[in-house]
């Protein structure tokens, strides 16, 4: 059996130097990233050889605007593969997510709002795919056309999104949310779906003779 792994590395930069055009745009800008790779070969007497690969990658950026929101974007990726006598097998997983948070001032049309408000937008999309062709060899190079006849029998993305805006009041903060989720198929009836969703929720601050209590509602 021989296990390797290659490349391994992490990366986080901090601060990163922000060219002049830009420096009246945003304060602060930190990067991190990642990649692994590890590769699984195994030998029988049998003859019942298998062999895996597995890579996981990832990025993040955070954007500090000099007016005070923060920007983030994340992004992470698995991809495998695994051969063995009876076929190869592949498998996908595809994350990216972005969010945006900050205050504003109060709307000067809402005179009972007195305090900054709270913003934020978020949204991620998630894939998710698996695919299975019969008849192979264990393990080492595999041949393109072998790949190409890898039959898809997951196909999945699941997206996300929402945005909120609240505020805080003499004991209690209030606000609202909009998200939507949906979600699709590509194989198969190639089914989708979406879901919309209106909240208002609040919470409210009871003082009491040890401290202060939170509930959210």
């Amino acid at each position: 059996m021989t296990d390797t792994e290659w490349p391994d590395f992490q990366v986080r930069w901090r601060d990163l130097p922000i060219p002049g055009p830009l420096q009246s745009s945003f304060r602060d800008i930190s990067v991190t990233g990642g990649w692994r790779t590890r590769k699984t070969n195994t030998s029988t007497a049998t003859g019942q050889d298998r062999g895996s690969e597995r890579t996981v990658r990832s990025v993040g950026l955070t954007f500090i605007l000099v007016n005070g929101f923060n920007l983030t974007y994340d992004f992470s990726n698995t991809a495998s593969e695994s051969l063995d006598a009876t076929g190869l097998s592949q498998s996908d997983r595809a994350s990216h997510s972005v969010r945006l948070s900050g205050f504003l001032p109060p709307p000067g049309f809402l005179s009972f709002v007195k305090n900054d408000v709270r913003i934020s937008f978020e949204y991620s999309n998630n894939g998710n795919s698996d695919c299975r062709a019969l008849g192979g060899s264990g393990f080492g190079e595999i041949d393109q056309t072998f790949r190409d006849d890898c039959t898809t029998h997951t196909d999945q993305t699941t997206q996300n999104a929402a945005f909120a805006l609240d505020t805080d009041f003499t004991g209690y903060s209030i606000g609202v949310q909009l998200s939507w989720d949906g979600r699709a198929s590509g194989v198969g009836r190639q089914q989708s779906s979406n879901q919309f969703n209106f909240n208002i929720f609040g919470r409210f601050f009871l003082r009491a003779s040890e401290g202060e209590t939170q509930f959210n509602r």
